[in-house]
């Protein structure tokens, strides 16, 4: 044998036999035994990939790779890949060559190149699944070419059902064409760079040869080939200790599919269903979640499903109805009488939807009990509520433009009505200028914040908790301040740091992202005679910080968002967080193990109550703070606070305990000597 690349190799002889051989990339092959292309696409059919197709279908549903995630870990994709690579081998005993060739394909998914975006992991994940379903793909591939060739087509000739496939699939024609393989005298290799490309090769040696035939049992559905060139309608399987050619013309004289109006109507449900799976597999992985989710695996069991039905039928074993609502699985069907329901409609109740809206998801919009019939119309009909009527996501329960405040209702006495939406305006202006000084046009250079307008309160029976708004963080600017102002002699110079809009990224003039404390210390060295720009950065990388700001406590309410052995407890004392940020540390400040060894005897000397925590689980919780920002000069910085119940809501909880040693842990703080 010469010497070949890397591919699957099909060696044809004169006989009509062929002998396919894959040469592996060490330039070592494999051969199976010579059959005929016939031979081997009928075995290739009847390939039982079920177990293989579950097992790729419960990857796509559990493995965490494919949870909705903001950042996905490289160990997800990993133990994917790992996942993959076992499952290929699953199918080696019963499909060698689909498992050569995927080899390859898994091997081009393994070499793909990290664009940078931050779906590359997912998409390529999504690529490996996609590579273990070319077998399957592959399969479902042929056997429609079959129906198209084989079904009713026994009597033809093998350019009449070339044709015929060439008419229904034009884009495979040119490699179905027996005329590019040249004349059948002598051997001939060919190389099929695909599992698919060898089964469209087989198809093409198959047309060009008249010895054998390919043909379709009328009795179990099933494919044969024909002992004679007789025209043979049943083949030999064996079915309740008789064969179809026993079975097949008893039933088929009172059940021909050609006059059988519900196989017909199968016929074009199968097609349908075919329909919807290449549309599904077909579509990017970002628009997959906007179409029906019917891909291989569900085609498949699909199939298997209406196939045994269809023999149950043809045994009269059900019914003409019992037969089409077994294979109406997705509600295509407008009735299952025959007389009702001749064919399948052009548009079923989802199609019109997805024909008025292209991002129409039928999963969602058609959920079990939310179909209403409203009997108090004229000719009531039934409606269905799509899932923007029905749900909202808690992130859009209030959006941003519906933020409204009620502030007043009462108007200025008026005779007219049509005044009275101005007179409530202009009374309001009244009580704004009476009590405030406010005028309208002061409202076009207002800062306003609306607030909860209780004050903040004890809490709990025991009296030992705080419940009122905006504790995050007056709570932590509380006890700082409070601490600056109450300490005795501190050895360095102490400096309490308020700043605004850290819920916005502490942007602008006030923020931590502004340059402003930087000014502030610079100014003060200026006024001792010490200020250099090379001193004041050794000023700031000398300093020490404690980023002031609360953490979350523990919510039994919510216990599977905690890791419960590293987060707050309310009552356990001031909260230091070594690392802040989402989807572990990303974006946040962490902390050193040295400035925290030394905050551990601060702390512990001045007998100050205090617990470490994260903000609940990795890839579930998370927050920042400014730590990160003041850490860019080079200082020792760690962030540190009170736990708090209902970060976020109109009333949060704290505990007393915990504000009182955070008091006592900044003032600890002051007093330290920092070696």
């Amino acid at each position: 044998m010469n010497e070949r690349f890397p591919g699957i190799w099909v060696e044809a002889e004169p006989n009509g036999q062929i002998t396919i051989t894959l040469v592996n990339s060490d330039g070592s092959s494999d051969s199976f035994p010579p059959v005929t292309p016939a031979e081997d696409l009928l075995a290739a059919i009847s390939i039982d990939y079920t177990d293989y197709r579950r097992n790729i279908q419960r990857l796509y549903d559990e493995h965490p790779l494919f949870e909705p995630k903001l950042d996905i870990p490289v160990a997800e994709f990993e133990d994917l890949a790992g996942e993959a690579m076992l499952l290929s081998s699953a199918i080696e005993k019963i499909d060698p060559i689909g498992f050569f060739d995927l080899g390859f394909h898994l091997t081009r998914c393994l070499m793909a190149e990290d664009d940078g975006s931050a779906s590359f992991l997912l998409y390529a994940g999504q690529a490996y699944l996609k590579a273990l379903e070319y077998p399957i793909l592959t399969q479902i591939c042929l056997n429609n070419i079959f129906e198209i060739a084989f079904d009713m087509m026994e009597r033809a000739t093998q350019q009449e059902r070339f044709e015929k496939v060439c008419r229904t699939y034009p884009e495979i024609a040119p490699l179905l064409d027996p005329s590019r393989l040249g004349s059948s005298d002598g051997s001939k290799s060919y190389y099929a760079n695909s599992l698919y490309g060898l089964r469209l090769l087989e198809l093409a040696l198959y047309f060009q040869q008249d010895q054998q035939r390919i043909a379709r049992c009328e009795h179990c559905w099933g494919y044969f080939i024909p002992k004679t060139k007789k025209k043979t309608l049943y083949c030999d399987r064996i079915f309740d200790g008789k064969s179809c050619k026993e079975l097949g013309p008893n039933l088929m004289r009172h059940r021909k599919p050609k006059n059988d109006d519900a196989l017909r109507i199968y016929k074009q449900l199968r097609d349908r269903m075919y329909a919807r799976m290449t549309r599904f597999e077909d579509a990017p992985p970002d628009r997959r979640q906007k179409l029906i989710r019917f891909g291989t695996v569900q085609y498949g069991e699909w199939s298997a499903m209406a196939s045994e039905a269809r023999l149950k039928y043809a045994h009269k074993e059900i019914t003409a109805e019992e037969f089409l609502q077994r294979i109406d699985t997705m509600h295509d069907l407008t009735s299952y009488k025959i007389k009702e329901c001749k064919l399948v409609p052009e548009h079923s109740k989802w199609q019109q939807c997805v024909a008025d809206n292209i991002a129409f998801d039928p999963e969602r919009a058609f959920p079990e009990t939310m179909m209403f019939l409203d009997l108090e119309k004229g000719n009531p009909q039934w409606e269905s509520y799509t899932s923007e009527q029905l749900q909202k996501k808690a992130a859009v329960v209030v959006e941003g433009e519906n933020l409204n405040i009620i502030v007043g209702s009462k108007p200025l006495k008026s005779k007219k009505d049509k005044e009275k939406k101005e007179l409530i305006l202009k009374a309001l202006l009244e009580i704004l200028k009476e009590k405030y000084e406010i005028e309208e046009e002061d409202f076009l250079s207002a800062e306003l914040e609306a607030v909860p307008a209780g004050p903040a309160r004890d809490f709990g029976i025991d009296r030992s908790m705080i419940m009122g708004y905006g504790q995050d963080d007056r709570i932590c600017a509380f006890t700082s301040l409070t601490a600056q102002l109450q300490a005795e002699d501190p050895k360095y110079t102490a400096v309490c740091l308020l700043t605004d809009k850290e819920e916005i990224g502490s942007m602008g003039a006030t923020g931590m992202q502004s340059r402003y404390f930087e000014n502030v210390v610079a100014e003060v060295m200026n006024l001792t005679g010490q200020y250099s720009e090379l001193a004041l950065r050794r000023c700031l990388q000398n300093s020490h910080m404690l980023s002031s700001d609360v953490s979350a406590a523990f919510d039994p309410n919510y216990a599977n968002a905690f890791e419960k052995k590293n987060i707050a407890y309310l009552g356990h004392g001031m909260v230091f967080n070594k690392y802040t940020g989402s989807r572990g540390k990303s974006g946040s400040n962490d902390a050193c193990a040295e400035y925290i060894g030394a905050l551990r005897k601060v702390m512990d000397d001045a007998s100050v109550n205090w617990q470490t925590a994260e903000l609940g689980k990795v890839d579930q919780g998370g927050g920042g703070t400014i730590a990160y920002i003041t850490a860019k000069y080079g200082m020792d910085v760690i962030d540190s606070g009170v736990a708090l119940l209902n970060m976020h809501s109109p009333w949060e909880v704290s505990s007393k305990a915990d504000i009182y040693e955070a008091y006592r842990g900044y003032k600890a703080f002051q007093k330290a000597e920092w070696n």
